[in-house]
């Protein structure tokens, strides 16, 4: 501070006008502020530099650390209006304007009147000003950041109470009396509970009166994560299936209900070599996919058991979310082929007028169970097994189409067991590839008898029902196609007369 110069001078008795100017001055910026004069507060600016380049009152180029010694007539700063008057009027002293108000004049001034009377004050200095956390998955728990809390005043500084407004940002410190030029610390630690970005604020309250009380810091963490999960979550369970046969594809939905992205590093079943394979034509989880944030991809499992009794895998996606790893277990019973009859039955899916039959008895309670599919009512006998050698029994193979409906949101099965018509199948996908649009053979379904003559016009042997078959097809019914199969020729016509294509008999089953 430069004081010195003002004070020195003696310009205060040589500029009487200029001096009533700034008495008046300082008269109107002192009456503007209330309470007493602080001594203290003032033996704390004496020592501390006021404005950037400025020394300190108590530099030994300036007026030394004892007012009373009057070095450089630091007695006539000693009153308000005399302080005020050398800032008003001392260009040397320009650099302070704006960096000193009228309360800390009336303190500066009463600690150049009286030193004695300054006891001592605390300076608490914080750093750094406020906390800001790294990225934290929910649940963990970022590495604790500290904050050093340094008196640099004249007496002692005492901490209260020290506290967070948040569980999410915990905080503990050794601070309670702290000496002066000592320090101490307080910890504060990230542990958010949910996604997101979070805030807290961090309040402590001292004994220096120069600062707001309690002080407060702004504690920031992001909380980000990619987790990984699945619909259904508790594993996926496939209906009792006869032994060679192919059950209903299962769908598993895996999301990532994290905020932040996640790649897929590898999809597989384990153990690899099993009765369940993941379809390809049902899938777009795969290796190398890169999941967004709330978003979603489908995996297909197909069940084809080789032998009678349970099984289980896992189904394992190693990924870059929290955790690594995620499994859902797989399960399913392959049931013995045996003798007697089994009962292909029809259900309709009522939201997209889709038919749908099966024989087999997991894949009817599964269907029950579904919202939107019902029983048509219509049913016939089949048969669970080729029989023994020579019983004539053909495969009704069942094949799927998938993505070929409904602008490519619905898929459709075929069925048949005359030779010609698996043969030409089988020319359109030679490799059996579970793409879209390309038949898929899932295995026999039942077994039936071949038509004495197939087709329109056709028939079967004695004691035996025709099986007719119906096609929506592309002409009348863009793109909806469909099939349904039944014994009774009056629904047959019936639909004929609804547009559908009649194809005549297609396998025959022992009359009931």
């Amino acid at each position: 501070m430069r004081l010195s110069h003002v004070l020195q001078t003696g310009v205060w008795c040589r500029l009487p006008t200029v001096r009533a100017r700034a008495v008046a001055a300082a008269w109107l910026l002192f009456s503007a502020v209330s309470g007493a004069q602080d001594a203290n507060h003032g033996k704390q600016l004496y020592n501390t530099s006021l404005a950037p380049g400025e020394l300190s009152c108590s530099a030994g180029a300036c007026h030394g650390p004892n007012p009373l010694a009057r070095q450089n007539k630091i007695q006539n700063g000693d009153t308000p209006d005399g302080i005020a008057f050398a800032l008003n009027t001392v260009v040397q002293m320009a650099g302070l304007r704006g960096h000193i108000n009228g309360a800390q004049i009336l303190d500066l001034a009463a600690y150049i009147a009286d030193p004695a009377s300054a006891t001592g004050a605390p300076t608490l200095q914080l750093s750094p000003s406020a906390l800001n956390f790294s990225a934290t998955a929910p649940g963990n728990t970022a590495p604790a950041q500290t904050l050093s809390i340094s008196n640099t005043g004249t007496a002692a500084l005492s901490i209260g109470t020290v506290s967070s407004s948040s569980s999410e940002f915990p905080v503990t410190t050794n601070c309670a009396t702290v000496a002066v030029g000592s320090s101490c610390t307080v910890t504060a630690g990230f542990a958010p509970g949910t996604l997101g970005a979070r805030s807290a604020t961090l309040s402590i309250a001292h004994n220096d009166v120069s600062l707001a009380n309690p002080l407060l810091v702004a504690l920031t963490g992001d909380s980000a994560a990619a987790f990984v999960s699945f619909s259904p979550s508790d594993g996926l369970t496939f209906p009792p299936t006869t032994v060679g046969r192919n059950a209903m594809m299962q769908t598993v939905e895996v999301s990532n209900t994290g905020n932040l992205p996640l790649t897929l590093a590898s999809v597989a079943l384990n153990p690899s070599a099993s009765s369940f394979v993941i379809s390809v034509a049902g899938t777009t989880c795969v290796s190398g996919f890169v999941l967004a944030a709330a978003s979603t991809c489908l995996l297909g499992i197909v069940y084809t058991p080789a032998a009678p009794g349970g099984e289980q895998v896992q189904l394992v996606i190693q990924h870059t979310g929290i955790g690594g790893s995620t499994s859902l277990p797989v399960s399913g019973t392959g049931v013995a082929v045996g003798a007697g009859n089994a009962t292909m039955t029809e259900f309709r899916y009522a939201p997209l007028d889709y038919y749908f039959m099966t024989s087999r008895e997991g894949e009817k309670a599964l269907l029950d169970s579904l919202n939107g599919w019902s029983r048509t009512g219509e049913s016939f006998p089949v048969l669970p097994d080729s029989g023994d050698a020579g019983s004539g029994r053909k495969g009704i193979s069942r094949y799927y189409f998938d993505q070929v409906a409904r602008n490519n949101s619905r898929g459709s099965h075929f069925y048949t067991l005359v030779e010609s018509e698996k043969l030409a199948l089988t020319t359109l996908n030679p490799g059996n590839a579970q793409q879209p649009r390309l038949p898929f053979n899932e295995g026999s379904d039942a077994w039936a008898y071949a038509p004495v003559i197939e087709g329109v016009g056709g028939s079967c042997a004695s004691g035996q029902l025709p099986v007719y078959r119906l096609f929506r097809a592309a002409a009348k019914f863009p793109d909806d196609p469909n099939h349904r199969f039944t014994t009774s020729r009056v629904l047959y016509d019936q639909f004929v007369a609804l547009g559908w294509d009649g194809e005549g008999v297609k396998f025959c089953v022992a009359a009931q």
